[in-house]
């Protein structure tokens, strides 16, 4: 100020200047520059340069400063992210590990029931299969039981054979080679008796009568010949161990008409002779 103050002159004599262009600038206009003068210009130069330098100095630091701030603020977000993203992996692998303890205990509930389910199924296959071996024992008993009552059935029946030539002995044409052999004379022995023929349908009767399409067959027996009707007993049905013409099983036998073969050939022969003499005269 010493300086400015020489080279402005006594105070109030010009307009106070500052800075180093300005003490240069009143120094030439008064053409009063000193060696001083020079040295405190450069003084003021230098330390305006200085206060410049800080002042760049400064505003290069700030910029730091703010390029600082603004990476610290992206490293923070991202690290935010990153902390985010662990702590839902990390939420994720509990809930995988509960799911995971979720799904063992299911899984030991299921192989629990699955051994219940073998272990019943073991069970209800034994008892089913001592239960078939039961019934088959039985079964067989039941069978054997029934073949020896059968035989026993049979053996009496060929014991009771009614003989040739009897009451109920069957008098069949006998088979012939194709020669036409003819009836034997008297088929049946008794007196009262004759050889008749009894025809029904073979099948049992049901509700509604017989079978539309019922096969039908002749018996040829010796009967009384009053009789009108002729008890027909179907076969022995199998493994039945009671006899079909037995009292007790007459739901299952029929009354054929009976009529004596010897009677009924002479109502054919007249019939025959009728039809002849019918077709001579035509």
């Amino acid at each position: 100020m010493a300086a400015i103050k020489t080279v402005q002159g006594p105070a109030g004599s010009a307009t106070a200047l500052t800075g180093t262009g300005a003490v240069l600038t009143a120094a030439k206009a008064k053409k009063v520059i000193t060696a001083k003068a020079v040295t405190d210009a450069n003084g003021l130069t230098v330390a305006e340069k200085a206060k410049y330098d800080t002042a760049v100095s400064n505003s290069n630091t700030a910029k730091t400063a703010a390029l600082t701030i603004a990476a610290y603020k992206a490293i923070k977000t991202a690290r935010d992210l990153v902390d985010t993203a662990v702590a839902a992996t990390l939420k994720a692998i509990a809930d995988d590990k509960a799911a995971r303890l979720i799904l063992a205990g299911k899984l030991s509930i299921k192989v629990a029931k699955d051994v219940l389910v073998a272990k019943a199924l073991t069970t209800c296959k034994n008892t089913k299969y001592d239960a078939y071996k039961a019934t088959l024992s039985t079964a067989v008993a039941d069978r054997n039981k029934k073949l020896a009552s059968i035989k026993t059935l049979l053996d009496k029946k060929d014991k009771a054979k009614v003989a040739a030539g009897a009451t109920g002995a069957r008098c069949n044409k006998a088979l012939t080679q194709g020669n036409g052999s003819a009836r034997a004379a008297k088929p049946c022995t008794a007196e009262t008796d004759c050889c008749g023929a009894a025809k029904g349908p073979v099948l049992a009767t049901t509700a509604k009568g017989y079978w539309k399409d019922a096969p039908v067959m002749t018996i040829e027996t010796c009967q009384p010949k009053a009789n009108k009707t002729y008890k027909y007993a179907p076969p022995r049905a199998p493994m039945q161990d009671t006899d079909p013409a037995a009292a007790a099983n007459a739901a299952t036998q029929q009354d054929w008409p009976f009529v004596c073969i010897g009677g009924a050939s002479k109502l054919a022969a007249a019939a025959s002779a009728l039809a002849t003499a019918a077709y001579m005269m035509a």
